[in-house]
């Protein structure tokens, strides 16, 4: 790629907004996952989220109801599950008003991660926050909720 193809496709991804959307999103999981290590959680992934976030604001959870919140696929869940126990964040356990389900729960570690994950995420959001006038991050943030359906 010479000089001008270069400027070319630089030019040309700093105004397609997927690509804006996905390299912000990059930097945020970035900056995420370097604060966690700093909180002693660094073996932590921005997929695990999609377990951790729903139990973080809910509480104990059914695999199905996870899924439900995540949008992900039964197997990548599994995955994702499996990779949470072996670090100590979650337990699993029957669920004893549905013998076909299993519930998933924070561990002791897992509740600490809590605390860390909310500290962290506040130096991220600290860190676009000086980014932006105050107007521009409330700005931002009107625009992706909107584009969001939850």
């Amino acid at each position: 790629m010479n000089s001008n193809q270069l400027d070319e496709f630089v030019h040309s991804s700093s105004t397609n907004l997927g690509f804006l959307l996905t390299r912000t999103a990059t930097l945020w999981n970035e900056r995420l996952m370097v604060e966690l290590a700093n909180l002693g959680f660094e073996k932590m992934k921005p997929s695990h989220g999609s377990v951790l976030i729903p139990l973080f604001d809910f509480g104990e959870q059914t695999i199905t109801s996870i899924m439900k919140f995540s949008k992900l696929k039964k197997q990548t869940m599994t995955t994702y599950i499996r990779e949470l126990k072996e670090l100590g964040m979650i337990e699993e356990k029957r669920n004893v008003n549905d013998k076909r389900s299993k519930l998933i729960s924070l561990t002791q570690l897992g509740q600490e991660l809590k605390v860390g994950s909310n500290q962290a995420v506040n130096m991220v959001n600290d860190y676009f926050d000086n980014q932006l006038n105050e107007r521009e991050f409330e700005i931002l943030h009107s625009i992706l909720a909107k584009l969001l359906p939850l």
